[in-house]
């Protein structure tokens, strides 16, 4: 089977090492915030939103909870 291994210098490739020791959360992040997404589109759910702004504010908090649950963040400490 094969195999890959990733390598990193530390401590000058710490943003590196945590990018990517976090990618899979963000794929989870991704995944869940397409499908509701999805089902506001779908679903006809986006009536509840009066403006494109209320969608948009909507979509973004959501993203930062999505983040949140997923132990992830946007940038690196």
């Amino acid at each position: 089977m094969p195999q890959a291994t990733l390598t990193f210098t530390l401590p000058a490739e710490r943003d590196e090492f945590e990018t990517a020791s976090r990618a899979g959360n963000m794929r989870s992040v991704l995944w869940d915030l397409d499908q509701q997404l999805r089902a506001w589109t779908k679903y006809d759910e986006p009536a509840e939103f009066k403006t494109p702004a209320q969608a948009l504010d909507a979509a973004r908090d959501l993203l930062y909870r999505l983040v949140e649950e997923h132990d992830c963040r946007f940038a690196l400490e």
